[in-house]
């Protein structure tokens, strides 16, 4: 009988550890907001863009290059996927659910529903695992009966 129970105390306590191996969406947020404020600004010798995160949790995107100035936002909650490419330093490629409207600085804009975040390469990993992180919370997998 107390093998039974240290058996079934061990097993709870096993279940319990293993139960919160995902950080919440908040802590994601929390994550990803610290790593944009401590990365900020990536830059080559063709483009240059300067990241930003608002108290209502939109990202801010700045970026210029020999053609212009772009900019966009979107919210935490509008990420829907995230995949890398590598482009010298890193490129992720965020899919929103919903388009948001970006502004080039001679006053033209254009609907995104997908836009490039630049990282160096010693982040991008770990920034692309929160915003996939991020996005299984946005966006759930359907659900197949079969």
């Amino acid at each position: 009988m107390k093998n039974s129970i240290f058996i079934l105390v061990l097993l709870l306590n096993g279940i319990t550890l293993n139960a919160q191996t995902k950080p919440s969406k908040q802590e994601t947020i929390d994550w990803i907001t610290a790593k944009i404020r401590e990365n900020s600004t990536y830059s080559t010798n063709t483009i240059t863009c300067t990241y930003t995160v608002t108290e209502d949790h939109k990202i801010k995107i700045s970026s210029s290059d020999n053609i212009g100035i772009f900019k966009i936002s979107f919210s935490f909650d509008n990420i829907c996927d995230a995949r890398i490419n590598r482009l010298g330093g890193k490129t992720i490629y965020v899919k929103l659910k919903s388009p948001s409207i970006g502004y080039y600085d001679d006053g033209s804009s254009g609907e995104y529903n997908q836009y490039l975040l630049f990282f160096e390469p010693d982040i991008a990993e770990r920034m692309l695992k929160a915003f996939k992180t991020l996005a299984e919370y946005n966006c759930p997998p359907a659900k197949n009966t079969f």
